[in-house]
């Protein structure tokens, strides 16, 4: 299954950046990628500006140093492309370091218990 995929809730296009259950660095550095594929293919078919609800699942996952920074820098790259930013599965460590990624990123990220709670946000917006 892709890690970067498009889901429909309330008739709205929701992109789901799905790192959840990533174990291993290598598997976790390779969706950060795919992801970032994923929004510069659609940024250069689109040939106009994004606007993408996006909802990111870390349930499960553990990230070393190298993972975070790839996530910072994902972050960064999707914010000219994001009309909101939705996380889920954090763990009280992980919403530290989500903290780091907002300052780094100058974005809004919410955090959220659930799935439904997230993309209950993501369709208000």
């Amino acid at each position: 299954m892709q890690s970067s995929r498009f889901i429909e809730h309330d008739g709205k296009q929701i992109l789901l950046q799905d790192f959840s259950h990533v174990l291993e660095m290598e598997s976790a550095l390779a969706a950060v990628a795919e992801a970032r594929r994923f929004v510069q293919e659609l940024s250069a078919a689109s040939g106009s500006k994004l606007e993408l609800l996006i909802l990111t699942d870390v349930e499960g996952s553990n990230f070393d140093s190298h993972v975070i920074d790839a996530i910072k820098e994902l972050a960064v790259h999707h914010r000219p492309h994001a009309r909101a930013s939705a996380v889920i599965g954090l763990t009280p460590l992980k919403r530290v370091v989500l903290r780091l990624i907002v300052i780094f990123s100058q974005r809004k990220v919410a955090p959220f218990e659930t799935r439904e709670q997230a993309l209950g946000w993501l369709v208000a917006q």
